[in-house]
This record gives structure tokens, sequence and C-alpha cells, in this order.
């Protein structure tokens, strides 16, 4: 009984002299913790800005409703110079046709359409269509490389060889991704609800800054490459249609030089009637015309589709976020037992001298 009374009395000796010896080395123990978590700290901070990785989310915007606007008479006259809502001539001579002969009837048989213009070709210009060629320009992947190599995001030099160089750039390039919301617009008060895609680009940078220039030059390039495929898509289609417009009365030439006037004189006449109807339709003049009054080609600024650069969000991707917070507490806790460890070796030794 006597020497378990000893041993918990001993017990308790040990614990108060421990309490003690930390009482006695509390503030050189307290500086074995806070120097190491100094140190760390300053460590993180003193890092190099690449070191910090973010993923950049960068909104597309499409053009706004007045720039909208500008492409308002253009696509009027796209729409109602339509061969489903205009008529560019009449048959006048129905009645007398039907009593002339029937060879070659089908001349006739849809002359108003034949003598009208088809502008099914030509696209409506508007946000939605713009905004679409833009990403899908940036989706050829093709302005990325571009880019890369432009702003040397990957160095020449870290490769072996340039096959593995362009390897590495079409890797980074295929990790830049468009990624869209959905959003419904109204867009009157007559029409049904359109959907209107929303569209981000992300990417995972260490560096915001060449990362934003990059993003400034994508815009200004894919705005420029749409602009000229725009006018280029247009001058080709109007080609196509002054061909047409010439073969249509290369046809009505040869019925024309096929038919006998003693007994078609009425058929005759109406082919005559139709070759100057379509030699005086303006219908691709005007449409010239219209064209080049919209930003495509009169503005210097033309634009489908924005990046808004200065409003993208850098998010510090996880490991980044969190690493400082465990890395401090570990250095103090190495701190605290390397303390610990100096105050209970420093009082054995003067317990010993």
């Amino acid at each position: 009984m006597s020497l378990k009374n000893n041993n918990q009395y001993n017990n308790e000796l040990d614990l108060i002299e421990i309490f003690l010896i930390f009482s006695k080395y509390k503030w050189k123990i307290s500086l074995f913790i806070l120097v190491p978590i100094i140190l760390m700290f300053l460590f993180i901070i003193s890092q190099p800005k690449n070191d910090l990785s973010y993923v950049a989310t960068t909104e597309i915007k499409p053009i706004s409703t007045f720039d909208e606007i500008e492409y308002e008479s253009y696509n009027s006259y796209l729409k109602n110079t339509d061969y489903e809502n205009v008529f560019y001539s009449f048959n006048p001579f129905v009645e007398d046709l039907k009593k002339s002969t029937t060879q070659k009837a089908f001349v006739f048989k849809d002359i108003d359409f034949y003598n009208n213009t088809d502008n099914s070709s030509f696209k409506k210009i508007d946000k939605a269509y713009l905004l679409n060629l833009f990403v899908d320009r940036l989706k050829e992947n093709s302005i990325f490389i571009k880019a890369i190599k432009e702003y040397n995001l990957l160095k020449r030099e870290n490769y072996e060889n340039n096959q593995a160089y362009e390897n590495a750039i079409i890797k980074l390039s295929n990790s830049i991704k468009i990624k869209n919301v959905e959003n419904e617009i109204q867009i009157n008060e007559k029409e049904e609800s359109n959907n209107l895609l929303s569209f981000n680009i992300v990417f995972n940078t260490n560096d915001r800054e060449k990362w934003e220039k990059i993003l400034f030059y994508i815009e200004k390039t894919a705005n420029r490459e749409i602009q000229t495929y725009l006018s280029q898509t247009f001058n080709r289609l109007i080609l196509i249609q002054k061909k047409l417009k010439i073969y249509k009365v290369e046809d009505i030439d040869i019925l024309l030089s096929g038919a006998r006037s003693s007994e078609k004189e009425m058929y005759k006449i109406h082919l005559e009637t139709l070759k100057s109807d379509i030699l005086k339709n303006r219908n691709i003049e005007r449409l010239q015309q219209e064209f080049r009054s919209t930003p495509i080609i009169k503005s210097e600024n033309f634009y489908a589709a924005k990046l808004m650069v200065k409003s993208t969000f850098f998010n510090p991707s996880n490991v980044e976020k969190y690493r400082m917070t465990p890395m401090l507490i570990m250095a103090g806790i190495i701190g605290g037992f390397i303390g610990i460890f100096y105050a209970l070796m420093m009082n054995s030794i003067r317990n010993r001298s």
C-alpha cells in the first residue's frame, strides 16, 4: 500500500516538474514555435507568381442590342425580298397562254419563281449568328495555337525537338475549354422566346498578366478573321447570283431562238418580257448596298463578340489555396517539439551541474 502511494506521489511530482519546466522556458518554447512559422510564411510569399496556379474564367459576350440595330436594314431587305414574299413579275398573258401551243409549256409553269431572286443562301446577321461564328472560330483551336506561339507560353528550349514542342502546344491548346450556359431571352412580344447561349473560356494558368494579353490577342484575331469571312462569303454569293442571272438570260435566248414566230407569238412576247424583267432586276445591287452599310464593311471596330478580359475571374486552384495553412501548422508543430526538447535538455543539464 505504501509503495502504491509513493508511485502516485512520484507521478504527481513528475507532472508538476514538467509543468514548471515549461513555465520556466515558455518564452523560449514560444520562440521555437514562432520562428519556423514566420520563416515558412516568408518562404511561401516569396515564391514567384508563376508558381501560383489559377483557373481563369472569361465570359464571351455577344454584341449589344444597340449594335445589332446596325444590321437591321440589311436583314429587313433580305427578308422582304425573298421569293416567298415578293413577285418581281406576273403573267399578264395567262388567258392567251392557255390557248397557245402546249409545246415547251413548262417554261410558264413557275414563271414568277424563275424571275424572282433566291436570297436563301444569304444569312441573317444578328447577335446569335455572330456569337456562333465567334465560338466556332475559337473551337477550331488554331487560333489558340497561334496565341500560345505568339506569346511564348511554352518555351522551345524546354523540349527535345520541334515535334515534341508542337505536340505540347497542341495539348495545351486543347486544355483551353469553351463552356456554355443556356440563357433564355425574349425577342419581342409577338415572337416566341429564343435561346441564346452564354459561353465562357476556361483555362488553368500560372501567369495572369500573360493570359490576359493572350485573351486580347484572341479577341482581336477572331473578330478580324470573322469580318474577312463574312465579307468574302457575301461577295462569293453575290458572284453566284450574278452568274445565275446570266444563265437565266441565256436560257431564255435559247428558247427564243427555237421558237417559230408564226405559231408562238404570245410565247415569244412573254419570254421577252421575262428577259427584260430579269435584266432590270436590281436586287443584287441593292443587297450589296445594304451590306456595305453594315459594320462588317463600314466599321474598323467590327466585332462578332467580345471577351470580358478585365472581368476574368482568377480562382486559385485547391492545391495552392489550401497549401499555406497546413504548412504553417506543420512548421509550428515541429518548432514546438524542438522547443520542448530544448527545455528538457537544458533543465536536465542544469540539474546535473
